[in-house]
């Protein structure tokens, strides 16, 4: 007599179907008899229970005898089984490397021994799941048919094998192998499942499967993960949901829920961020419970978890602590490497990131690779990030449902300017990734690469359209195109249908800049004063606060903002390692400063002001940028500083343009009166230009790089300010 240690309570649960055919196939006289037989034995287990009671073999007979249920003798191949059963429960608790060893030995054993044709299935059919579990899907589709060989309509060789073809890229197959399953067994749930995810990966509708299916736990816990695959976050969470209502707290479902929760949680409003990801941290705790094994993968996965979730929280200790013991268990595996990788590049650490991702285990996963292309190419690295798309390209024409990696492996392109190289990557999408909004948003990315600004603006909104969950995050990366582009009213439209509330904080800086562009100067000194009632000020939002206060002539309000900014210790740090560009930089400023501290020495008074400007040229280091470094220079102007100053600091406009990018403008304020300016062996007569308010100077970002206002030789000298 078997032991079953699992739920027998419904009809339709693969382990009430496992028990019924053991009682059928090697315990009983007659199989017609298993549905009565496991009746008794399951009333009589509760009973068990219920007064802490055993059972030996001989009672167990005596009690189905007492229902003119008979029992067989004990078969020889009693052993055998036992053996499966306790290799089926280590696969069950996702130990397949363990489970393949006990397996592979009782494969040596058996021989060429005779035995029931059910313990050779059983056997093959247990191998091909533990291959399918370590990711070697070509093994578990070869001992998935050597299992079907011998019982053809086998559930769970079926199931391994339509998933192993899928794994492998043959839809067709899977197809095949899953609808010949639900033929055999229409109410499993678990070929259902594989179903469901054949059709998604087809891109087709999901199945419709009877109602005794389609309100299971198991398959809708398949659905949890097909829209985790898709990255439909609210209906995982919608799915997961219920099903811990249901009571179904799995480590697969409390698993889907925690990254759901962290992947929404990235890309909502900061409100909404830290409530969702204390959220993150409670349930992979949680998880890390359930599993209460240190070798069992989701372990591993919960403390990658908890650690993002604690890294963005601002727990960068407890996060590492997290990310250790998650290597310590198992150094080289994926799921791990990425979440470390994600958190070292969230942390401005992108060396650190690729340090992890030069693993030999991301050569040989996709995901991985595509990451690490993606840093390189951010790093300015060609040559190494375009092996890597090449390399991940080759292992793709075998896997499946990647989209995720072609559009990771299409920005990686894009970064490196090859737009025509992005658009290849992106056919390869399958049907089910066409209709995702981020193929939209790639397609958006690659247009406005190529210059098609009104292509690209459709790309952008299409993808709004299917993505309503993600508004702000695709409205933001709209906005900001269009505003690289010159296009600042469609830039401001963009975030205006979106409402100023609903900005994230990471796009503010893009919105005020358009607000700047067009010249909407009450609405930019209005956000940035709601920012400075929600906290302190960034570096970008005082300059603005400055640029806005000398726009309006207010040169107080623009030194109060200055002051803010050196005092505070909040300019932007400067490069550890500073390249040709930023050298020249140093010791432009450095000339700058020399011919400040000359006037100085030559002037009786300077006012507040030039003093001002002069102790701020002293303080900022050249990496700060020439923002600042122009601004100051204003100021220094604005008192009569001359000395040349004026032609140095349009040099450094044509070599350093930090700001740019972002698009960020740079003001100088205006000069009352005109003078004559000394200069070599001839005098020319400057001023600075600055007509109506709202008329405003700027860094080119396209061609010169200058200022498109700014001193104009009356005499017909060249001036370096064009």
């Amino acid at each position: 007599m078997l032991v079953i240690p699992w739920d027998l309570d419904r009809a339709q649960d693969p382990d009430h179907k496992f028990a019924l055919q053991l009682l059928a196939e090697s315990v009983l006289e007659d199989r017609e008899m298993a549905t009565a037989a496991l009746a008794v034995l399951a009333t009589d287990a509760g009973d068990v229970c219920a007064r802490k009671l055993r059972r030996t073999r001989k009672e167990l007979v005596d009690l189905l005898a007492g229902t003119n249920i008979k029992v067989r003798p004990p078969a020889k191949d009693d052993r055998w089984h036992r053996e499966l059963d306790f290799s089926r429960q280590l696969l069950q608790k996702k130990h397949p490397a363990v489970a393949l060893e006990l397996l592979n030995r009782m494969d040596s054993v058996l021989g060429t021994q005779r035995v029931e044709p059910y313990v050779r299935y059983r056997l093959d059919q247990q191998r091909s799941t533990a291959f399918a579990q370590l990711g070697r899907y070509d093994e578990a589709l070869r001992y998935a048919r050597s299992a079907l060989e011998v019982v053809p309509s086998g559930a769970r060789a079926l199931q391994i094998a339509a998933l192993a073809a899928l794994h492998s890229g043959d839809v067709g197959m899977a197809r095949t192998f899953v609808d010949q399953g639900v033929r055999a067994h229409p109410v499993d749930s678990d070929l259902w499942g594989v179903k469901a995810q054949v059709a998604t990966a087809a891109g087709e509708p999901l199945p419709t499967p009877p109602s005794a299916v389609s309100t299971s736990e198991e398959y809708r816990t398949v659905l949890a993960h097909v829209a985790a695959d898709v990255a439909d976050w609210s209906r995982v969470l919608e799915l997961t949901g219920s099903l811990l209502a249901d009571g179904m707290k799995t480590p697969d479902v409390v698993f889907l829920r925690a990254n759901a929760f962290l992947c929404v949680s990235m890309r909502t409003s900061d409100a909404v961020d830290r409530a969702q990801l204390e959220d993150v941290e409670r349930l992979t705790s949680e998880l890390i419970r359930l599993c209460a094994d240190d070798a069992h993968p989701f372990t591993r996965k919960g403390l990658a978890l908890r650690a993002m979730a604690r890294s963005l929280l601002g727990r960068a200790d407890e996060a590492e602590v997290d990310l250790r013991l998650a290597r310590e268990l198992s150094a080289d595996d994926p799921d791990t490497i990425y979440q470390a990788a994600r958190i070292k590049v969230g942390g401005g650490d992108e060396s650190g990131a690729l340090d992890l991702l030069r693993h030999p285990v991301a050569d040989e996963n996709p995901p991985l690779a595509a990451m690490r292309a993606h840093l390189f190419a951010r790093r300015g690295e060609k040559d190494a990030a375009r092996r890597d798309i090449d390399a991940v390209l080759r292992r793709l024409t075998k896997a499946v449902n990647f989209d995720l990696v072609r559009f990771t492996l299409a920005d990686a392109a894009l970064e490196i300017s090859d737009v025509d190289l992005a658009a290849r990557i992106l056919t390869g999408v399958t049907p089910k990734g066409v209709s995702e909004p981020l193929y939209s948003v790639m397609r958006g990315r690659i247009a406005f690469g190529r210059g098609n600004i009104d292509e690209g603006t459709a790309c952008f909104r299409e993808a709004r359209e299917r993505d309503e969950s993600d508004q702000p995050g695709i409205v933001t990366e709209l906005g900001s195109h269009l505003l690289k582009a010159g296009r600042t009213k469609e830039a401001l439209q963009a975030f205006d249908e979106l409402g100023p509330a609903k900005v994230p904080t990471s796009a503010l800086r893009v919105y005020a800049n358009a607000l700047m562009r067009a010249d909407e100067l009450v609405r930019a000194k209005s956000l940035v004063e709601q920012m400075a009632v929600a906290g302190s000020l960034p570096d970008w939002a005082l300059r603005m606060a400055a640029d806005i206060a000398l726009r309006q002539e207010d040169v107080g309000a623009a030194l109060r903002h200055l002051t803010a900014l050196v005092e505070g210790g909040q300019s932007v740090p400067r490069k550890s390692s500073p390249g040709p560009v930023e050298s020249d930089v140093d010791g432009e400023v450095r000339r700058m400063r020399a011919g400040c501290a000359g006037s100085v020495r030559r002037s009786a008074s300077l006012g507040p002001e030039g003093e001002f400007a002069v102790r701020l040229h002293a303080q900022f280091p050249a990496a700060d940028g020439a923002q600042v470094v122009l601004e100051v220079l204003a100021l220094a102007l604005y008192e009569g500083i001359h000395d040349g100053v004026h032609r140095r600091a349009a040099r450094l406009g044509q070599r350093f343009q930090p700001a740019v990018e972002a698009g960020e403008q740079v003001l100088l304020p205006p000069l009352r009166h005109h003078q004559r300016i000394p200069h070599g062996d001839d005098d020319f007569e400057g001023f600075l230009l600055l007509p109506p308010r709202g008329v405003r100077g700027h860094l080119s970002q396209h061609r010169r790089g200058v200022l498109q206002e700014g001193f104009r030789d009356f005499r017909g000298h060249g001036s370096p300010f064009t």
